[in-house]
């Protein structure tokens, strides 16, 4: 059985074991997770999702989340990555 989470910006499923599934976001189409995984905190800035500090029960979590519901650890939310010198002031 799946749990539906609806935040301000998107809505999630949340599958057995703590794994999410973004089933829709504001202003964004449906994620291609097989081809996201390798960009997990590009896409959970453009969500305003976390990610897991230190656990590994889920590779992503809705925004809002501050603890993984499994083992209570702390989340971290997402931030953007640092711009390299040649971006500009």
């Amino acid at each position: 059985m799946a749990y539906r989470w609806v935040t301000a910006n998107s809505v999630w499923l949340e599958e057995e074991h703590n794994r999410f599934e973004l089933e829709a976001g504001r202003d964004l189409a449906r994620i291609d997770w097989q081809r996201a995984r390798g960009r997990l905190p590009d896409v959970a800035q453009l969500l305003g999702a976390a990610l897991p500090a230190s656990c590994a029960h889920a590779a992503i979590y809705p925004e809002g989340f501050a603890f993984c519901p499994d083992c209570g650890a702390p989340l971290a939310a997402a931030t953007p990555p640092p711009r390299p010198a040649w971006w500009g002031a």
